[in-house]
């Protein structure tokens, strides 16, 4: 007979500090290599974006925590993991050996939970939970991407497509042409970070993600998370921005954050008056470069929906998932009928209009 497990559901209160000390014990045991499933992520997430009630879960074994996340309720019978746009994977944490009952979780949580969706989840973190969910529970998200720093630089890119080295030849070719060098530098301590974060912002800023109001700016609470995630990290030798420059002007810069041997990179902007060089390829191509010599780094993880042209780059790929759930009840079965009402007359309505 296996080990009773009691899931715990309290409203969240961020003074909590034993939440954060059950957060910092399962990510350092379970999820050691990513910093965006770290105590410091959460808690920077936390201070800026945390704008509507949370639930704090935990599944309790033998006195032990063996999984833990916030929930939020995003109407009276629908719960969700708390995923703001910044965190690129689940805020989900979860012993691999554990094997986690939903539907005893869905009979935890207060009022009438008729489901519960869980965003963003990856393989390389929440397999535990993925086992437990059926084809019909989980629908694709993204396509990730992972460039395995193995053998030296030379050998990766002889590896990479045809299509790939012949472009940021012709790139390359093109600076050469104009006479135009590049400054390639990297901001990696507390003293200096903040700045860094502050220029991408005002770089970002300036093209079309400024247009459409989701860019970083030092004015912003979007710019000001990760400026102190950033400087939090930087603290511990665990934050790095990479610029490009010409002529002391930025011009490209990517953001990222270390843990162990993994670096992952968060954002990545560049001036959109130098476009036709493509700085933030030629920008990549540098930063891996200095990895593959650095010989610290093994893996380097993107966390994003990866285009073909991304994908070209990469050496693993995986797939991230989202995951829904339905209570066995009354209601349950109700909102699940209703939801697949709902898809087919979405489908035939589709159809109806695609007609000539």
């Amino acid at each position: 007979m296996s080990d009773p497990v009691c899931w715990q559901v309290q409203l969240f209160n961020i003074d909590d500090q034993q939440f954060f000390a059950d957060w910092a014990v399962l990510s350092n045991s379970y999820h050691g290599n990513n910093q965006l499933l770290g105590p410091e992520f959460l808690t920077s997430l936390l201070a800026y974006f945390n704008h509507t009630p949370l639930y704090q879960v935990r599944a309790i074994r033998q006195g032990q925590v063996q999984c833990l996340m916030l929930l939020k309720q995003r109407n009276k019978l629908i719960w969700e993991l708390y995923k703001p746009s910044q965190a690129q994977v689940g805020l989900l944490l979860i012993n691999p050996a554990f094997t986690p009952d939903i539907t005893a979780l869905l009979r935890a949580l207060p009022g009438i939970a008729a489901r519960i969706d869980f965003l963003s989840l990856d393989p390389a973190e929440h397999q535990a939970l993925i086992n437990t969910l059926n084809k019909q529970q989980l629908a694709f998200y993204a396509t990730n991407m992972q460039i395995t720093l193995q053998d030296g630089f030379d050998s990766y890119w002889q590896l990479r497509s045809k299509n790939l080295r012949k472009n940021m030849s012709r790139y390359e070719n093109r600076l050469q042409r104009e006479n135009t060098t590049i400054d390639f530098r990297q901001i990696s301590s507390a003293q200096h970070i903040k700045a860094a974060v502050d220029r991408y912002g005002m770089i970002e800023s300036k093209g079309w993600k400024g247009k459409l109001g989701t860019a970083l700016h030092p004015s912003n609470r979007q710019g000001q998370f990760y400026r102190d995630f950033l400087y939090q990290l930087a603290q511990q030798n665990n934050a790095v921005v990479y610029e490009y420059y010409i002529q002391d002007r930025l011009v490209a810069s990517r953001l990222c954050c270390i843990k162990q041997d993994m670096l992952i990179i968060l954002k990545t902007t560049f001036d959109e008056e130098f476009k036709s060089f493509a700085l933030g390829r030629l920008l990549l191509k540098q930063i891996l470069h200095t990895l593959f010599d650095n010989n610290s780094i093994k893996v380097v993880d993107f966390y994003t929906n990866a285009s073909a042209e991304q994908l070209e780059w990469a050496t693993n790929t995986r797939s991230i998932y989202n995951g829904t759930v339905y209570a066995k009840n009354i209601a349950g079965k109700t909102l699940q009928l209703l939801t697949k009402l709902k898809q087919k007359l979405k489908k035939k309505t589709v159809a109806e209009v695609a007609e000539p």
